[in-house]
């Protein structure tokens, strides 16, 4: 019944979106449908990714976690100028990386002088390290990839509460409740 409605479509991206950012490619799903997932859905679910894949090429196409592939491949294959050149540079606002976009971040190391990634964070002493799970793995895998990473803490300023001495007034009310 859901194949009548856009609710099939919304899925089926979804899917294909997560498998992308996994970097698992259409050849190596359908690989694992075969062994493992003989369902008639999942063979329909590597036939339509195989398939959204082989379009995308042909048409020289990028959705969003193809724009990762290609830029991570073109940034290994040769560094020209102004790449070539890089000093400083800073990842902020993110929470957590793609595995594709680890390896992007592995490369500018190389090529830079320095990296700097910020993450929010907090750690169990807080209380709210529930909160903060996704940014403690993505810290753990950073940890991991880049040997000799530097961690620098920085303090968030606290807010007091009412409408006096408060530099955000809303943040500091969502603090307090």
């Amino acid at each position: 019944s859901i194949a009548e409605t856009d609710g099939l479509i919304q899925l089926i991206s979804s899917f294909i979106a997560d498998l992308k950012r996994q970097e698992i490619w259409p050849e190596r799903f359908q690989a694992t449908v075969s062994q493992l997932h003989k369902s008639q859905k999942y063979t329909e679910l590597a036939w339509i990714y195989a398939r959204y894949q082989a379009l995308l090429q042909q048409h020289l196409l990028y959705d969003a976690e193809g724009k990762f592939w290609s830029a991570r491949d073109l940034l290994s294959k040769r560094i020209d100028p102004p790449w070539d050149q890089l000093r400083l540079v800073i990842v902020d606002g993110f929470t957590d990386f793609t595995w594709t976009q680890h390896e992007i971040l592995e490369i500018l190391a190389r090529q830079a002088e320095e990296l700097v990634v910020t993450l929010p964070y907090e750690d169990a002493a807080s209380g709210r390290s529930d909160l903060f799970h996704k940014c403690a793995a993505t810290l753990s895998e950073l940890q991991k990839r880049h040997v000799g990473l530097e961690i620098s803490h920085c303090a968030r300023k606290k807010l007091v509460g009412g409408t006096n001495g408060t530099d955000w007034p809303a943040m500091a009310h969502l603090e307090q409740n």
